[in-house]
């Protein structure tokens, strides 16, 4: 039977290393990790989930591995900002013992935090701005990814992405992967105090 894997993330220089538990190597490096800002830690957040909408028990060959979902912020832009960034890797064809992603689809959220924010402005500093969850939140039996962050100290955004995998019909073999906003909404925050973390669960 399929067993289910522990995924690590870490900065390593510059970069996000992905890396599972059992494994001495990364699997996967997503490039340019945002520098640490003085009071926060690395902003970044992971999560999993079968986003290709491919059931693990509908057949033999079917894609019985979860993708793995990467959020992470970029380094500050000339506008003062922190862009976000987020990526599916797919797992199609790895093994246990090589757990390398066949294939990545990489989309940017529809906004982007204020790096002056996080060291002047209440609720901030904050451990993180940024945080990953999935699940089906239209209800059309596919899950999607939720990625909620913080845009101002009174505002968080959450956006929702699909990641769709289009394949041949008559072979199976896939076309193509895509990563898209399919909704966004927003929250108010209570400025009365302060908050160290953001995280988020669906279920």
């Amino acid at each position: 039977p399929e067993r289910d894997s522990v995924a690590l993330a870490y900065r390593n220089a510059a970069n996000l290393d992905i890396r599972f538990y059992g494994q001495a190597d990364a699997s996967y490096t997503v490039m340019n990790l945002a520098p640490r800002i003085t009071g926060s830690t690395d902003f970044f957040a992971i999560a999993s989930g079968d986003l290709d909408g491919v059931p693990a028990a509908e057949v033999e060959s079917a894609d019985t591995r979860d993708e793995l979902v990467v959020a992470w912020a970029q380094p500050q832009s000339a506008m003062g900002q922190l862009p976000l960034k987020v990526a599916v890797l797919d797992f199609r064809a790895a093994t246990a013992e090589t757990p390398t992603p066949v294939a990545s689809a990489t989309a940017s959220t529809t906004a982007s935090p204020v790096a002056a924010n996080v060291t002047s402005a209440k609720p901030y500093p904050p451990n993180n701005v940024v945080t990953v969850a999935t699940g089906d939140f239209d209800g059309n039996g596919l899950q999607e990814i939720a990625v909620a962050y913080v845009v101002a100290p009174d505002t968080m955004y959450i956006d929702v992405f699909r990641y769709t995998v289009t394949r041949n019909p008559a072979t199976g073999v896939v076309v193509s992967r895509s990563l898209a906003v399919v909704g966004k909404s927003s929250v108010k925050l209570d400025t009365s105090g302060s908050f160290a973390a953001l995280s988020a669960a669906a279920g």
